[in-house]
């Protein structure tokens, strides 16, 4: 949906053809107004800029909800990222709730003393689905339980339904790496 707001960047190239169409037509009319033609360009720019600005789409809310959920981890805020977990959410047998407390207890001990988004691609956003591929950079912070890791790279897929509120909610997890490496094969057990 929306997807001329995905990139609006067509919408500028038909701008300046309209722009290049107006110097055409200033160059070779003998009307007295012909120089506000040249506004014509301009203004379509400025609607294609303004629509842009105004549309969220799909694609937008996965990667704002994803950035927003990794700087989350840091702040910490347990309370934005389990409201970002969907109702029926369950990750290698872990119940919704059981994840809300295990985030709960992770952040409270402060884990992270940064932790950034490197790269980040949405592979799909539909209405009712998207998934979302990242590589995080992280620094732990010098107090908590991975103090000893000192930093990490790891590579995630955050697969979002929408939710009662319709508004993208978690519904799976997956660490793809970390450090370039397989993840640990019970790394979701080790979420409790």
């Amino acid at each position: 949906m929306y997807y001329i707001f995905d990139d609006p960047s067509y919408g500028f190239l038909a701008a300046a053809a309209v722009e290049i169409g107006a110097l055409i037509y200033i160059s070779f009319s003998q009307r007295r107004l012909r120089h506000l033609a040249l506004l014509s360009g301009v203004i379509l720019a400025v609607v294609v800029w303004g629509l842009d600005r105004s549309v969220e789409t799909n694609r937008e809310q996965a990667d704002a909800l994803t950035r927003k959920i990794v700087e989350a981890t840091v702040k910490p805020d347990s309370g934005f990222v389990i409201g970002a977990l969907h109702e029926t959410m369950e990750i290698g047998g872990i119940s919704r709730d059981q994840m809300s407390a295990s985030i709960r207890t992770f952040l409270r001990k402060k884990q992270f003393s940064s932790n950034s988004i490197k790269s980040l691609n949405v592979i799909k956003a539909e209405d009712d689905q998207a998934l979302v591929e990242f590589t995080a950079f992280t620094v732990f912070d010098q107090n908590g339980d991975y103090a000893m890791a000192g930093m990490s790279t790891s590579k995630w897929q955050f697969t979002y339904n929408r939710g009662r509120n319709d508004k993208y909610k978690i519904t799976d997890i997956e660490m793809i790496s970390i450090n370039n490496e397989q993840p640990p094969v019970d790394w979701k057990q080790e979420i409790r």
